[in-house]
């Protein structure tokens, strides 16, 4: 009987009044043993429990969990004091989130007793979730936010454990850049471009281009590229468009060339000129810069074709029967060819004269040669 009595208290808990209750009931009806006051209970009749096992006689008052008051904890076998939750972790203690991207299941760990109950103050951004049973951070965000501290607080009958953690809701980055084109084609000193792109997902905040645009092109906020071509070139540019979120890049290709040359045009053809005459043709053009001159066939001997600005200069030497000679101006956007016809001639003999001009003669005189003189050829 004493050591039933010390099992009662022995216990590091409160147990129910109806535990107690039960237990010393059994222990005044039971026979054999001593009732509170001392003596046996002449008027208890013996049971037996094998043949009743649900007599209420045979309950001994084993501790259940229902047994168990609101701050303690069932163990199986005896009921403990509860112990509040403490050290609160997530893992991180800052979360960039993108919208529209499900988050990976954030799932708190902590030492102690688990929370019964998971508060959040504030309330999280649109799209995530805190489960109030088990304290897991879950979700897909829906709009952007600036990064904010957010108090997590797991709590049970006891006490209370908190972690802070700050989320930032990014943009969704931009998903692709699509110009109508991958390759401007611009003219030197005119304008050239291209409209603004197509771009999926998310806004722009920043265009970068690397490496720089050729000298008088620029990109815009929009994407457009556009601006007066101020230096030749071929070329090639990543173009990267991003925001907060991320970015995201494109290849392209900007070709600057001259105006292509136009209307060549020798005023004085056909040309037919004389030995030793002095010439000088300076030929007239439109377009753009001309940075190469070329003529087939060669020029006759003493006539000079001046490969910088396709003129023709000298005198010529030898004859030269009329041909055709094709002159070609290029430069990097394009080339003219026109056809000329040379001739070289001789000079034709005048002012011929013989010394004496006028002759008296006899019938079978002998007269000296006469040798005439003339100019020209």
């Amino acid at each position: 009987m004493h050591i039933l009595y010390e099992e009662i208290f022995r216990t590091n808990s409160m147990r129910s009044i109806k535990s107690i209750a039960l237990l010393l009931t059994f222990l005044i009806l039971s026979p054999g043993c001593l009732s509170i006051l001392g003596g046996e209970d002449s008027k208890s009749e013996e049971i037996n429990c094998e043949l009743e096992p649900n007599n209420s006689s045979c309950d001994i008052g084993g501790v259940t969990e229902d047994d168990c008051f609101f701050n303690e904890i069932f163990t199986g076998e005896y009921c403990r004091l509860m112990q509040s939750p403490s050290n609160l972790d997530y893992g991180e203690e800052l979360l960039l989130l993108t919208v529209g991207t499900t988050i990976q299941s954030l799932t708190p760990s902590f030492t102690g007793d688990g929370p019964q109950n998971w508060l959040v103050n504030p309330r999280l951004p649109d799209g995530l979730n805190l489960d109030s049973e088990s304290g897991v951070i879950s979700g897909t965000p829906e709009i952007e936010s600036i990064s904010t501290s957010y108090t997590i607080i797991g709590t049970n009958v006891v006490g209370s454990s908190i972690f802070i953690i700050d989320i930032q809701i990014l943009p969704p980055p931009p998903g692709s850049i699509n110009y109508l084109d991958s390759t401007i084609f611009c003219t030197l000193s005119k304008s050239c471009g291209i409209s603004k792109p197509n771009v999926s997902h998310g806004l722009v905040d920043n265009w970068e281009v690397i490496p720089n645009l050729p000298n008088g092109l620029e990109i815009y906020d929009s994407g457009e590229i556009s601006g007066i071509a101020q230096q030749l070139g071929d070329t090639n540019h990543t173009i990267i468009a991003s925001n907060s979120g991320g970015s995201v890049s494109t290849i392209f290709r900007i070709i600057t060339t001259h105006q292509a040359p136009e209307n060549l045009y020798y005023s004085g053809h056909p040309f037919q000129w004389l030995l030793g005459e002095s010439i000088d043709e300076i030929p007239t053009l439109d377009g753009g810069e001309i940075i190469q001159w070329t003529i087939e066939p060669p020029l006759p001997e003493g006539i000079v074709f001046n490969l910088e600005d396709g003129s023709i200069l000298g005198s010529p030497s030898e004859l030269h029967p009329i041909k055709e000679h094709y002159i070609t101006a290029a430069n990097t956007g394009g080339s003219i060819t026109t056809t000329i016809l040379i001739s070289v001639n001789d000079i034709s003999p005048n002012n011929i004269r013989y010394d004496p001009y006028v002759l008296e003669l006899t019938i079978d005189e002998n007269i000296t040669n006469l040798i005439p003189t003339w100019s020209g050829g």
